[in-house]
């Protein structure tokens, strides 16, 4: 029987190979699979199940103590009866042999609300060699509390970070409250500033971010050959200090050049 974690719902079937399928029973958040007679789990085996599941309505980190995936297995032996073993809750210490990289919990995304990113310039760079700097005014407020941890930037194809100096506070003019009355704050401490790959960029944090507050920083890009063609969605994302992503964006467009606005 595999447990899933508080809130979580799976469906009243599960998607399994025609031959499995009506073993399974579901009901709750436990899924319940029979084996056949004479049917057996050898020990130092690998059992892959696939779960189809219906996501609580609030987020869930991956390191709450309500984010436990259970197994709970029962059979006979060399016993007359039916005898349940110890109930093994999934840890990561327990997966250390895998192939792929396997997690202990799924976590369900917080959503990052009153995303904003206004670039300087929208000129392409030329063809020449020569690459056109721009800087980013990128507003956020998160869904759930971050204590030093990261903010990922998932960049379009194209654009490119300098080697330094890439993050950096807003204006101080730019740290007041908006027209709604949000207040912008600075992020709690920029540690590092770096590109993670050729098309994200993470911000590691001193401090925590604070669900509800809103932030802005500025970030550093190089435009592309060809803006048409880089028009894929920016995405951002927050990351725990133990590297679980947190609350992410929906699809950010870039706002006109002007005055900074947020969403």
């Amino acid at each position: 029987m595999v447990t899933v974690p508080t809130e979580l719902r799976p469906p009243t079937a599960l998607v399994t190979s025609s031959a499995l399928e009506s073993r399974w029973s579901c009901s709750g958040r436990s899924c319940l699979y029979t084996l056949p007679s004479f049917g057996a789990i050898w020990a130092g085996s690998w059992v892959d199940i696939w779960v189809t599941l219906s996501n609580p309505a609030s987020p869930l980190k991956a390191q709450s103590p309500d984010n436990v995936w259970q197994l709970r297995m029962q059979a006979a032996g060399y016993h007359t009866t039916s005898v349940p073993a110890p109930v093994a809750p999934f840890s990561q210490s327990h997966l250390h042999d895998a192939d792929v990289e396997l997690r202990a919990g799924v976590p369900v995304l917080g959503m990052l609300s009153h995303t904003s990113i206004q670039p300087s310039r929208f000129a392409a760079s030329p063809a020449n060699g020569s690459l056109v700097p721009n800087e980013l005014q990128v507003l956020f407020m998160p869904e759930q509390s971050v204590w030093a941890g990261r903010l990922v930037l998932q960049m379009p194809d194209g654009f490119t970070v300098p080697s330094t100096n890439i993050c950096s506070d807003l204006h101080p003019s730019l740290y007041s409250a908006d027209g709604e009355g949000r207040r912008v704050l600075v992020l709690p401490g920029i540690w590092s500033c770096a590109a993670e790959s050729r098309s994200r960029l993470s911000i590691a944090l001193a401090g925590a971010l604070l669900a509800g507050k809103y932030y802005g920083f500025q970030a550093q890009v190089f435009n592309p050959r060809n803006l048409l063609s880089s028009q894929e969605p920016w995405v951002l994302m927050t990351v725990s200090g133990q590297g679980y992503p947190v609350d992410a964006s929906a699809a950010i467009g870039l706002s006109p050049p002007g005055p900074m606005h947020s969403c």
